[in-house]
């Protein structure tokens, strides 16, 4: 009887998670979902990378229109923000629609298999993804 009660209570939970995160306005870039929009759909720190790559852009097109060249600092800050730019919407493809998609035991143990390698150089959960998918399943 116990058991019931809090499997519909953790659905609930579950359900009432994932329409929050459907229902939350979210970065266009990034996708994070606890970042508040800062300005023109973008969390403060994809506005930021936005604006950069318009003020170099706009830099590197005046030396474009005079006789002299971009500086190379110039051109190479422009590549790293544009490098940024696409960091952030990666991220955004990778993780921004979860909610959307179906997490497998094998997404779990690549996910923590990354985590472990960069942050205790161990590959933690090798060959762990028929555990995480059992965890996963409503049968368990």
């Amino acid at each position: 009887m116990t058991s019931n009660i809090s499997d519909t209570f953790e659905s609930k939970y579950a359900a009432d998670f994932l329409k929050d995160i459907v229902d939350k306005n979210i970065c266009k870039w990034c996708k994070h979902p606890e970042e508040m929009l800062y300005r023109k759909h973008f969390c403060r720190h994809c506005y930021r990378i936005s604006r950069e790559i318009a003020k170099l852009e706009l830099k590197v097109k005046k030396y474009e229109q005079s006789i002299l060249t971009a500086p190379f600092i110039l051109e190479y800050n422009l590549r790293v923000a544009k490098r940024m730019a696409q960091d952030a919407r990666r991220e955004g493809i990778r993780y921004g629609d979860i909610h959307k998609r179906k997490i497998d035991g094998l997404d779990l143990e690549h996910e923590f298999s990354l985590l472990g390698n960069r942050f205790i150089k161990e590959e933690l959960f090798h060959g762990h993804a028929n555990i995480f998918d059992l965890c996963l399943s409503s049968r368990y």
